[in-house]
């Protein structure tokens, strides 16, 4: 049970940092002043730990039949983090990585809702292809947000 858990927390986690890469506004809402490092990161942080403790209070599936509902609720917060922090508009320095971020975001959400799907359908060997691609695109995330200085969404 611990290696699923830990599938959802290295899923929440990549969402969370996918979901810094839009942090500090959409540079389309014109007039929107790019935020410093420091304010993106700050901001970042705060949207991101917000959204751990809604994420540590979802139930840890005891049966494969749970974990469905489980990556589905994990999807919704991780969708929901990721549209708090593209709001956020990153400096002209950070906008590359910060839009990387939301698209490697983005894929893992899907990623999370693919697990649900295939536990819901008992295929367990899907379920463990789809956590292995999303741990690799994880470390990925995780290495943009620290490059972004959000380190609380990169646990």
């Amino acid at each position: 049970m611990k290696r699923y858990r830990l599938a959802i927390v290295a899923l929440l986690v990549t969402g969370a940092v996918l979901a810094l890469s839009g942090c500090g506004g959409s540079s389309s809402s014109g007039g929107t002043k790019p935020l410093s490092k420091a304010e993106l990161a700050t901001q970042a942080n705060k949207i991101c730990a917000q959204f751990s403790k809604k994420l540590n209070a979802i139930p840890t599936p005891t049966t494969q039949a749970e974990f469905p509902k489980a990556f589905s609720q994990v999807a919704t917060l991780a969708e929901k983090r990721a549209n708090e922090l593209a709001k956020l508009t990153p400096s002209s320095e950070q906008k590359a990585a910060f839009e990387k971020y939301l698209q490697l975001e983005d894929q893992q959400i899907q990623r999370i809702r693919d697990l649900a799907s295939a536990y819901a359908k008992g295929d367990t060997a899907k379920a463990a292809k789809i956590t292995t691609a999303g741990n690799t695109v994880d470390k990925t995330s995780n290495a943009l947000l620290k490059q972004l200085g959000a380190d609380t969404c990169a646990k």
